[in-house]
C-alpha cells in the first residue's frame, strides 16, 4: 500500500521542529522526549505494518530508496537518533543524581530505542535494492558501459558515463561534456539557525556565515518574477533519476506566505519562461541540463539551489 510522500514530509518537519525549538529557546534544555517519541511512532506506522500469525511478528516496511531519496526522511531520523543518544547520556546522569525521585515517563533511551530500530529497516531496504542492482549488473552488464543506468535505477549516477547516459536519455542539455559528476549528499542538522537580519542598505546577514550577504528574501525573489514563473514546473531529475511533480514539491517545501498572492500556472509552474513577468522583462539563467552537467546539483535539492526546504533555511546544513 502506497502512502503520501506530503505525510511524510509533514512529519519530518515536525520532528525537526521539535528537535530544534527547545535549543533555540534555550541552550540548556531539550526537547521533549514524549512528543518526539510519538512524531517517529506516527512516522513508522506509516511506513511499516506489522503481520502476526500464532508464534511471529513480521514488520514489512512500505518505504522505497526512491521515497527515502526523495523525502530526505531518513537522514532527518539519523539525526534524531544522534541528538537522541546525547540526550539519553544526560538523562542517566540526572537520574543517578536524583535516585528515588519517582518520577516516571518516556525516557531518551526508549527515542533511541525506537529511531534506531526504523532506521536498521530502512537500511536493509536500501541494502537489499542495493543488492539487486548488483546482481543485474552481473548479468553480463559492464559497470562502466553507458548502458548500465537502467529507469528504474534511482540514486546518484555511479560514473561519468552513467550519468551522460542519463542525461542524454532525459534530452537535457550538456553543458559540459563528459559531465561533471554531482556532489556528495548533504546532511541536515536538528539545531536550527537564527533568521537574517536586515542592514539598513538592504544586506542580509546570517550569524554564522558572515561572508554571506544576499540583498534579497527567497520570497523576494519569486514575487519578482525570478525564473520567469518557471521553477516549480514538473521535471524528470538527472542527479537522482526520479519524476517530481512541481506541484508536489513546491507545497512540501515552500512556506504559504512566500507564494501567497502569486498564480500557480504562470508564475511558479509554468512550462514556458515569460520574460514579461520577470522584474526586469528579461530572460536570464541557465537549463536544468546546464546545471546538472556542471555538477552543481545535489540529490537533496534536485530542482537546484534555490529548492529551499524549510529545513535548508531554517536548520543548519553539514557536508
Amino acid at each position: 500500500m502506497k502512502f503520501s510522500t506530503r505525510q511524510l514530509a509533514s512529519h519530518s518537519s515536525d520532528l525537526l521542529k521539535e528537535l530544534s525549538e527547545c535549543e533555540e529557546q534555550n541552550k540548556n534544555s531539550c526537547p521533549n522526549p514524549s512528543r518526539t517519541l510519538d512524531i517517529i511512532r506516527s512516522i513508522g506506522s506509516l511506513t511499516c505494518t506489522e503481520t502476526s500469525n500464532k508464534n511471529t511478528t513480521k514488520t514489512r516496511s512500505k518505504m522505497t530508496t526512491e521515497i527515502l531519496l526523495k523525502t530526505g526522511i531518513g537522514k532527518v531520523m539519523n539525526s534524531t537518533l544522534k541528538m537522541g543518544r546525547r540526550y539519553s547520556r544526560s538523562e542517566k546522569n540526572l537520574k543517578s543524581q536524583h535516585k528515588g525521585s519517582g518520577v516516571v515517563g518516556t525516557s531518551w533511551s526508549e527515542v533511541v530505542t525506537v529511531s534506531d530500530q526504523l532506521l536498521k529497516t530502512w537500511k536493509k531496504i536500501a541494502k537489499d535494492a542495493s543488492k539487486n542492482e548488483e546482481k543485474t549488473q552481473d548479468k553480463g552488464c559492464d559497470s562502466s558501459d553507458e548502458s548500465v543506468d537502467e529507469h528504474s535505477n534511482t540514486g546518484l549516477p555511479r560514473n561519468s558515463k552513467q550519468y551522460r547516459a542519463r542525461l542524454l536519455r532525459h534530452k537535457k542539455d550538456l553543458y559540459k561534456d563528459p559531465p561533471q559528476l554531482p556532489g556528495p549528499s548533504v546532511e541536515i542538522e536538528a539545531g536550527k539557525a537564527p533568521l537574517p537580519k536586515r542592514k539598513k542598505n538592504g544586506d542580509l546577514v546570517f550569524d554564522d556565515w558572515e561572508d554571506f550577504q544576499p540583498n534579497t528574501t527567497p520570497k523576494e525573489v519569486l514575487h519578482e518574477g525570478a525564473f520567469g514563473g518557471t521553477y516549480f514546473r514538473s521535471i524528470v531529475s538527472s542527479v537522482t533519476n526520479i519524476s517530481y511533480n512541481g506541484n508536489e514539491v513546491m507545497s512540501e517545501t515552500m512556506p504559504k506566505d512566500w507564494i501567497e498572492g502569486l498564480d500557480r500556472k504562470t508564475r511558479l509552474t509554468s512550462k514556458v519562461y515569460r520574460k514579461d513577468i520577470n522584474k526586469y522583462g528579461v530572460k536570464c539563467g541557465g537549463s536544468l541540463g546546464m546545471w546538472e552537467s556542471s555538477g552543481w546539483i545535489s540529490d537533496s535539492d534536485p530542482y537546484g539551489w534555490f529548492q529551499v526546504r524549510p529545513s535548508r533555511i531554517f536548520y543548519k546544513l553539514c557536508h
